[in-house]
């Protein structure tokens, strides 16, 4: 008897883990569309005026991912401190891809970042 209490509980505490690691993998994976949403968001408060870096600080404080609020909170330091907005995207591989990035350095160079 005591061993198939062992045994059982043993297989609980497997199925946890694994349902763990699913929830918390796919809680911190940042999709497509979040990224999507977080750049015209940004095209919209450029346009509306607002200062890159303010953009930035403003979608940091009201994004609710976990892992998307750190990311914009680190391209929000990087650019504070004086790095390109595509060098701070570049840092970030999984979430910003090569042509992604390849947009924002051809908007910074033209000036044209707002129109990107």
């Amino acid at each position: 008897m005591q061993f198939i209490l062992y045994f059982i509980g043993f297989w609980a505490l497997v199925i946890a883990g694994f349902v763990a690691f699913f929830y918390w993998s796919n809680y911190l994976h940042v999709s497509r569309t979040l990224v999507a949403a977080f750049c015209r968001e940004v095209s919209i408060m450029l346009d509306a005026g607002i200062p890159l870096l303010r953009a930035l600080k403003i979608l940091a404080e009201r994004t609710s991912h976990p892992k998307l609020k750190s990311i914009v909170k680190e391209i929000h330091t990087s650019v504070e401190n004086g790095n390109t907005v595509a060098a701070a995207m570049a840092n970030h591989p999984k979430v910003f891809d090569d042509m992604m990035i390849g947009i924002i350095k051809v908007g910074e160079t033209g000036g044209i970042l707002d129109e990107s």
